[in-house]
C-alpha cells in the first residue's frame, strides 16, 4: 500500500535572472514521499495497528476523536515485563538504503508513564530503530548498527511529537512496529491500573521512494486488505458450482429496489445458454441489500459459466488494491457430477494436520504448500497438572497447583492456544463416526478404505508402550479414534489424582490449557526471555464425561468385527462412567444456573462455554449406549428424558419429555435460542439420529424419529425458501442483556453461525436419505450455496475454494498473514463466520461495530479476528459430512438419475390425469419457492410430477396445462 505525501523543504531561494531585474521568490520546493503505515488518523479504523495483551494483563481501546485511546485494566501478565501489553502495526517492509522519517504523537492520563517503542521482527528478538527517553527522539536500534535506547520515554498530560530518521542496512520484511507499556520487572514500564494512553498522528514517510514509488517497493502489505472483505461481485452464488440435476439459484444484490432484470448464463466460449429474469425478493435484512433471486435450474451442461446481469454501470475500483470489479458479472462456477472434488479429502486432512503429540508429515497432507505444513509439534509429549479449580487465561501463573502429573499426549488442538477439549472433540467425533454409520448402511463404506479418500498413518504412538495399528482399518475411524485414545487418558483415575479421585473417580478431565495466554505466533520460542508456559488440565465435568461415554458407545458397535479388543476397550469405558455419573444424576438432570458451585459444572467463559443444560447429553449418551447394547435400563432413560430446570429455591421442575426428538432451536445461555439442531452443547439431534440408524431401536420409535426429523427438515427448507434471500437455513439470534429481561436486547448471528448452517444440512441430508425427496438434498446443497459464497459478502468461507475466499483462519500455526516464515492455511478448513457481538479486538479496530452491522457483513478475514475466523474440530467435521454425503449420495443420485414418464400428464403421480394436475403445474409456474420442485407445500411438484407433467419435451409451461385440458375436454 502507498500512500504519497508532501513535505516542505524549509526556507525560500531567491533568484535573480540574468535576463531582467526582476526578483523572483522561488515557491518552497515539494518532494513526494511514500507512507510506509496502512493507518495514520484513527478517523474511520485502526487496523493493521492492533493492541496485543498476555493475560492476566489486560486492556481496553476506542476511537475517540480521530485518535487511539487505550485504558489499562490489570497492568501486569504473564512474562511480568513490559510487552505484556502493545500497541503494534506489523507487515512493514523496508528497503536498504532507504530514509524514512518515523513520527508519531503521543500522551497520557498520568505523568511519568514509561512507554517504550521499537521497530524490529515479529518475534522481539530484534530490534532496529529505537525510541529513547535520554534523547527524546528515534535512533538506530542494536540490531542495525545502533545502540539501545537509554531508557523509556515519561509521557505527560499534554501531547508530545517524537521522530527520527530510519535508514535499514539491510531489507526488512513483515516487520513490527511496537509500543510497550505493561508493568515490568527488569526492562522498564510502570503501568498502573486505570492509566491511560493516546496515541495520534503516526507517520513512517520513505523520502527515497518519491514519484517513482512502485507497488510492493517498501511499505505496508495489505495481505488480504487487513480480513476487510469487500464484495468482488454482486452477483452472489456457490463459487464452486452446482451438479447438473440439482436446484440452481443465486442472488443479486443493489442498493435499491429494482424491477425484475435480465440476466444471461455464459459458457466458457462466450455464448449464451440460457437468459431469463430475475425475481425481486426485496430488502433482505440479513445483508441489508435489495435482492433479486436468479433461477437457472434448466442450465445442466457440465462446463464453466458466469452470471451477467443487465446492469453494465455497476462498476467499482478499490483505490487500496487498484482492482476495477464488474459488480454485474459473477465468478465463474462450474457445473458437474465432480465440482467437489478433492474438497472433502482436504477438510479432513484437517484433523491430521491439527494432531497433538504427532509430527506433522508432508507425504499426509493434502493440499496447500506442503513442505512448509509439515512440522514437528511443539508438544511431544503431552504432560499437564490437574488442577483443583477451573483455569482461565486470566489467572496467574502463581496460581499453578503442580501435585498431580499427567499425560494427556493425543487428540486434536483448536485453533487458538493449542487446547483440547473433550466437549468440541466430542461433536466432531460423533460427527466423523456417524458419517462412517450412514455411509455403511448406504453400502458406501468401502471409500474409508486405507487411501481412498483420507491419507492418514498407518500407526502411531499415544504413550511410550502403546502403538495404535491403523492398517486395513477404515480411515474415518482410524481419525476418530485418535480423538478417543485422548478422551480416555482424561478419565479420572482414583489411583493417580488425589485431588479428585474420590469424588471424581471415572469421571472425565473437561480440557487442556496453557496456564497463560500464547503469543501468536507460538513457533519458534525466540521470543525475549520467554518462557515455556506450563500445560493445566480443568477439572472433570459432567459434560466431558457425558461426550466421552457417547463417542465410546458409539466407537464400541463400529469397530466390532474391525478390531474387537478395542471395541470392548470403548464399551467397558462407556459403562464405568456412565455408572460413575448416574451417581450425579439429580444434578445433571437440571438445567444448572451460571452461579452454580457444582465443580463438576464448567463455569461460564471457560473455552467459550455456555453449556448449563446437560439433559440432552445424557439422552445423547443412553441413545449409544442403547444403540450399542440393546440394554432396557438405557432404553427406560431414553423414553423418561427431559428438559428440567431449578427453581430459585433449588427445587427440581420437571419439564417437556423430549425422548426421539429432533428440535429445530438449541438452547443457548441468555438467547431466545439458536436455530440449529445440534451442536457441542445440544446433542438431543445427535441421539436420536444413532437411534435411527440403529436396527435395535424399535419400529414405533423409529417411526416417531423419522416424522420429527421431516418436520424440522421441512422447517429449514420453508425458512430457506420463504424467508430470506440467501437461502440460508438459519435467522438471527436475540441476546439478553440481563436475567429480568423480557425482550431480547441485541440481535444478530451468533458465533459459529456458519456451523449452524452446515449442521441443518445435516439434518435436510438425513431427511433425504430417509424420503428420496429432492426437496430436501436441494436444501442442503442450497445451505452449502451460502458457505460457499452465496451471501452477504459475495465470500467462500472455505480456504482453497472458489474465487474469493478464506485465506487466514485463527491458528498458532498457519500465519503467513502475520510472519512470512510460516505457511498459509491448507485448502477446505471451514471458519465460524459472521458474528453480531464481534467479540474480540481485531474486527472492532477494523472499524465494525457491535450489533451494529449487516449481520452477514459482522466478519473480517484475520489469524487475530477469533470471533469470526475460528475454527473447530466439530465445525469442522459438520462441514466434511455435508460433502461426504454428497459425494455418496446427494451427487451421484442428482447427476444420474435420468426419470421417464410413469404415465403422461400425471403431474401430481396420483396415478390418474385431472384438473388437479393442470393445477398443480400452474401452482409451481406461479408460486415455485411454495409448489415448486423444491417447494414448501406438502403437495408440491415433484421431480417425476415435472416428467410427468412434460406434454412436449421442453419443460413444464403453461402449455402443458393446456394440453392437459384438452385431452380432458376431448380435443385432442
Amino acid at each position: 500500500m502507498l500512500k504519497k505525501s508532501k513535505y516542505l523543504i524549509a526556507g525560500a531561494v531567491s533568484l535573480v535572472t540574468a535576463f531582467t531585474s526582476t526578483v523572483t521568490s522561488m515557491v518552497p520546493m515539494q518532494i513526494s514521499a511514500v507512507q510506509v503505515l496502512g493507518e495514520s488518523t484513527f478517523d474511520k479504523k485502526a487496523l493493521p495497528w492492533h493492541i496485543v495483551q498476555t493475560a492476566p494483563a489486560h486492556q481496553d481501546f476506542e476511537f475517540e476523536d480521530g485518535t487511539f485511546h487505550i485504558r489499562i485494566i490489570y497492568p501486569t501478565g504473564a512474562a511480568h515485563e513490559r510487552w505484556d501489553l502493545q500497541f503494534r502495526h506489523m507487515n512493514l517492509n523496508f528497503k536498504k538504503g532507504h530514509e524514512y522519517k518515523v513520527s508519531f504523537k503521543v500522551k497520557g492520563s498520568r505523568a511519568g508513564m514509561e512507554l517504550c517503542s521499537y521497530i524490529g521482527n515479529i518475534a522481539g528478538s530484534q530490534e532496529y530503530f529505537e525510541l529513547d527517553g535520554a534523547s527524546n527522539d528515534m535512533h538506530m536500534g542494536p540490531d542495525m548498527d545502533g545502540q539501545w535506547p537509554y531508557r523509556a520515554v515519561n509521557l505527560t498530560n499534554e501531547w508530545q511529537t517524537y521522530e527520527g530518521v530510519f535508514k535499514p542496512t539491510k531489507d526488512l520484511e513483515s516487520a513490527v512496529w511496537t509500543f510497550q507499556y505493561a508493568r515490568g520487572t527488569q526492562y522498564q514500564g510502570n503501568a498502573e491500573e486505570g492509566d491511560e494512553i493516546w496515541f495520534d498522528d503516526m507517520s513512517i514517510d520513505c523520502l527515497t521512494c518519491g514519484d517513482e514509488a512502485q507497488v510492493g517497493s517498501c511499505g505496508c502489505t495489505e495481505y488480504n486488505n487487513y480480513g476487510i472483505i469487500i464484495p468482488k461481485s454482486d452477483v452472489r452464488l456457490n463459487q464452486m458450482g452446482y451438479y447438473p440435476n440439482a436446484v440452481k439459484k443465486a442472488t443479486y444484490v443493489t442498493t435499491k429496489d429494482k424491477e425484475a432484470m435480465d440476466f444471461k448464463v455464459i459458457d466458457n466460449d462466450g455464448q449464451t445458454v440460457y437468459a431469463g429474469k430475475s425475481e425481486p425478493a426485496g430488502l433482505d435484512t440479513d445483508s441489508n441489500e435489495y435482492c433479486h433471486i436468479i433461477d437457472f435450474s434448466s442450465v445442466k451442461t457440465p462446463g464453466t459459466y458466469t452470471i451477467v446481469m443487465d446492469d453494465a454501470n455497476n462498476v467499482s475500483s478499490s483505490n487500496s488494491t487498484r482492482e476495477t470489479c464488474r459488480k454485474y458479472i459473477s465468478h465463474e462456477f462450474r457445473i458437474g457430477d465432480d465440482i467437489y472434488d478433492r474438497v472433502l479429502s482436504n477438510a479432513l486432512n484437517y484433523f491430521y494436520q491439527t494432531r497433538s503429540g504427532s509430527t506433522i508429515e508432508e507425504k499426509y497432507i493434502t493440499s496447500g504448500d506442503k513442505k512448509e505444513l509439515a512440522h514437528e509439534d511443539i508438544i511431544k509429549q503431552d504432560i499437564a497438572y490437574v488442577q483443583p479449580y477451573w483455569w482461565t487465561k486470566w489467572m496467574s501463573p502463581a496460581d499453578l497447583k503442580k501435585e498431580v502429573e499427567l499425560d494427556v499426549s493425543g487428540g486434536w488442538y483448536q485453533s487458538e492456544d493449542y487446547a483440547k477439549s473433550v466437549q468440541y472433540g466430542g461433536c466432531a467425533v460423533w460427527l466423523l463416526q456417524n458419517m462412517y454409520e450412514l455411509s455403511k448402511a448406504n453400502g458406501t463404506d468401502s471409500k474409508w478404505d486405507d487411501g481412498k479418500t483420507m491419507t492418514v498413518p498407518d500407526s502411531y504412538k499415544v504413550s511410550n508402550e502403546k502403538i495404535i495399528n491403523c492398517k486395513d482399518t477404515p480411515d474415518i475411524l482410524d481419525e476418530a479414534r485418535y480423538e478417543l485414545e485422548f478422551m480416555f487418558r482424561m478419565i479420572v483415575d482414583a489411583e493417580k489424582d488425589t485431588i479428585w479421585g474420590e469424588t471424581g473417580a471415572d469421571l472425565v478431565y473437561d480440557s487442556v490449557v496453557y496456564n497463560t495466554q500464547l503469543p501468536t505466533p507460538y513457533i519458534p520460542l525466540d521470543y525475549i526471555n520467554y518462557t515455556e508456559p506450563s500445560r493445566v488440565i480443568n477439572p472433570p465435568s459432567y459434560a466431558a464425561t457425558l461426550n466421552m461415554i457417547a463417542c465410546a458407545a458409539q466407537a464400541a458397535r463400529l469397530w466390532k468385527g474391525i478390531d474387537n479388543d478395542f471395541a470392548n476397550e470403548c464399551i467397558n469405558h462407556a459403562k464405568k462412567s456412565w455408572k460413575a455419573v448416574m451417581e450425579h444424576e439429580n444434578a445433571i438432570v437440571a438445567n444448572i444456573r451460571p452461579e452454580s458451585n457444582d465443580p463438576f459444572y464448567a463455569p461460564l467463559g471457560i473455552l467459550k462455554y455456555d453449556n448449563f443444560d446437560l439433559t440432552d447429553d445424557a439422552y445423547w449418551a443412553a441413545c449409544e449406549l442403547y444403540a450399542t447394547t440393546g440394554d432396557d435400563c438405557y432404553y427406560d432413560y431414553i423414553k423418561n428424558s427431559q428438559n428440567s430446570r431449578l427453581s430459585n429455591d433449588g427445587q427440581k421442575i420437571e419439564g417437556k419429555n423430549f425422548a426421539f426428538s429432533v428440535p429445530i432451536y438449541s438452547e443457548s445461555y441468555n438467547t431466545n435460542g439458536v436455530m440449529t439442531a445440534f451442536d457441542s452443547f445440544s446433542k438431543i439431534a445427535c441421539g436420536s439420529l444413532s437411534l435411527y440408524l440403529s436396527d435395535i431401536t424399535p419400529k414405533d420409535d423409529k417411526a416417531v424419529i423419522k416424522q420429527n426429523l421431516l418436520n424440522t427438515a421441512d422447517a429449514y427448507v420453508a425458512f430457506e425458501n420463504d424467508n430470506n434471500c440467501m437461502g440460508i437455513p438459519y435467522k438471527k439470534v436475540g441476546w439478553y442483556n440481563s436475567y429480568d429481561s423480557t425482550w431480547p436486547n441485541n440481535w444478530g448471528y451468533d458465533y459459529g453461525s456458519n456451523s449452524r448452517v452446515t449442521n441443518n444440512a445435516v439434518i435436510m441430508a438425513y431427511a433425504y436419505d430417509a424420503t428420496g425427496d429432492g426437496k430436501y438434498i436441494n436444501g442442503a446443497m442450497q445451505a452449502m450455496d451460502y458457505i460457499f459464497g452465496r451471501n452477504g459478502l459475495g465470500f467462500s468461507y472455505v480456504t482453497g475454494c472458489g474465487t474469493y475466499h478464506v485465506n487466514s483462519p485463527v491458528s498458532e500455526y498457519w500465519v503467513y498473514e502475520l510472519d512470512r516464515n510460516y505457511p498459509e492455511a491448507p485448502d477446505g478448513i471451514v471458519v465460524g463466520g459472521p458474528c453480531s457481538p464481534l467479540y474480540d479486538d481485531y474486527v472492532r479496530m477494523s472499524g465494525l461495530k457491535s450489533y451494529k452491522e449487516p449481520f452477514q457483513k459482522s466478519y473480517a478475514d484475520s489469524v487475530e479476528a477469533w470471533s469470526v475466523n475460528n475454527t473447530y474440530p466439530d465445525w469442522q467435521a459438520a462441514f466434511a459430512w455435508t460433502m461426504a454425503f454428497f459425494e455418496d449420495t446427494g451427487a451421484k443420485m442428482l447427476a444420474t438419475i435420468e426419470l421417464k414418464p410413469t404415465r403422461k400428464g400425471d403431474a401430481n403421480c396420483d396415478d390418474q390425469v385431472d384438473m388437479a394436475d393442470a393445477v398443480i403445474i400452474m401452482q409451481a409456474l406461479a408460486n415455485p419457492n411454495k409448489y415448486g420442485e423444491c417447494g414448501t407445500d406438502e403437495n408440491h411438484l415433484t421431480l417425476q410430477g415435472k416428467v410427468n407433467g412434460d406434454m412436449n419435451g421442453d419443460g413444464i409451461t403453461v402449455g402443458d396445462a393446456q394440453a392437459i385440458q384438452k385431452i380432458l375436454l376431448g380435443l385432442e
